[in-house]
């Protein structure tokens, strides 16, 4: 993604280029989350949010981060199978 040649009138910040992703915000921020603080996305069977498991999944598959996607689909079946 970055390394494709960037037009000349591209927005850029501190000088470096501005790349706009299509993903929803809420899914960005705890994507990237996961992905930085390892203590905010923990396994199962610790008790994580569905938006939070949700946006993690999709994104994880998306840009095929096999250990979130794992771990996301964990929390996944457990919620699915959990009795309410």
């Amino acid at each position: 993604m970055l390394s494709c040649p960037q037009p000349p009138d591209s927005e850029t910040l501190d000088g470096c280029s501005v790349v706009e992703i299509p993903d929803a915000a809420a899914d960005v921020t705890v994507f990237l989350k996961a992905i930085f603080d390892s203590s905010f996305f923990e396994a199962y069977p610790h008790a994580t949010k569905f938006a939070t498991v949700a946006g993690i999944l999709r994104l994880s598959t998306k840009y095929e981060v096999e250990h979130l996607r794992r771990q996301a689909l964990i929390h996944l079946i457990w919620i699915c199978h959990h009795p309410f």
